[in-house]
């Protein structure tokens, strides 16, 4: 039984710069996410943990009934990055200084 069906989601893939010390896999960035009703949810991109394990490179966040989120990314090398008003339910690619692709 699914009891989420009809809520919403955001799915934030990390591209790194290299020449600034972060990893193409932006291993190691931490993402903030906060929506109206909810604050400071949270991910961390892994590599792995454990033994024989991946971890998924995109991250899959649930906002519940909220259609819009910020988001602040700190990359590994410390810098910040804030994205404002995103919408739910898409799928978003952000580039080290770049922001949103």
């Amino acid at each position: 039984r699914n009891n989420a069906a009809g809520n919403h989601w955001l799915k934030l893939r990390l591209t790194g710069d290299p020449a600034k010390g972060v990893t193409r896999d932006a291993i190691g960035a931490k993402i903030t996410v906060d929506t109206p009703s909810q604050k400071g949810m949270w991910r961390e991109v892994f590599s792995t943990i454990g033994y024989l394990s991946v971890h998924p490179k995109e991250q899959h966040v649930g906002l519940g009934a909220d259609k819009t989120a910020d988001v602040t990314i700190t990359w590994p090398n410390g810098e910040k990055e804030t994205l404002r008003g995103l919408k739910a339910d898409r799928t978003y690619h952000v580039v080290q200084g770049q922001g949103v692709r």
